[in-house]
């Protein structure tokens, strides 16, 4: 398990207050330990219970690309198009790790694949960031919207560039990216250099 997943279990695993069920719930998720989960679940434990910082269970186990889990919870009801405070959603976080295996599970299953976080970001931004290609292939196959921006304008095709993911760039060009589109800076300097053109033409006009 990578540094990042490990340091993200403890985070997720600290429940405050809540029932005890709750609590062995959220640790049995991000243990993966799947008996445990499905144990609780038949005991009636709520497929939709959170971490202490309001992280919903099946948005856990996507990051952690605990599949099983997710089908898990699913079964027995977890809304998989639930989000976390920042917008993320279960397909985002299991695109943003390139758990490709969950991703599918989670679009079988009906997953808003073109839902935006509170910065804009949506599955295949999140997936094509961190080149991971054959993510990318997946969601690109069942319909994401390939030129969705960030609020700041920021493309899939943006990330992957900036992040020299050139096996991500490759399949998101062959498969229609807008190459003209700029975002953030980039964006706002070209529209400063038109209106800078425009008022040079406008001084020339005027003498």
């Amino acid at each position: 398990m990578s540094l990042k997943k490990r340091s993200f279990r403890k985070i997720l695993i600290k429940k405050g207050g809540g029932e005890k069920e709750d609590s062995e719930m959220i640790t049995a998720i991000s243990e993966n330990k799947k008996d445990d989960v499905k144990e609780l679940l038949n005991k009636g434990a709520n497929p939709n219970t959170k971490g202490i910082n309001g992280i919903p269970g099946i948005i856990m186990a996507s990051f952690m690309g605990y599949t099983d889990i997710v089908r898990l919870l699913l079964e027995n009801g977890a809304d998989i198009n639930v989000k976390y405070n920042d917008g993320r959603t279960a397909l985002m976080s299991a695109s943003l790790e390139g758990n490709t295996d969950t991703v599918k599970l989670l679009l079988e299953n009906g997953a808003n694949i073109n839902d935006k976080s509170k910065d804009g970001r949506t599955a295949l931004i999140a997936a094509s960031y961190y080149g991971h290609t054959d993510t990318v292939k997946t969601l690109l196959e069942n319909g994401a919207n390939i030129n969705d921006q960030t609020t700041d304008g920021k493309t899939a095709l943006i990330f992957a560039t900036t992040n020299d993911r050139k096996d991500t760039m490759k399949l998101l060009i062959e498969n229609g990216a807008d190459v003209n589109l700029r975002g953030g800076k980039s964006r706002r300097r070209g529209r400063k250099m038109k209106n800078s053109r425009k008022k040079r033409k406008t001084r020339k006009i005027k003498k």
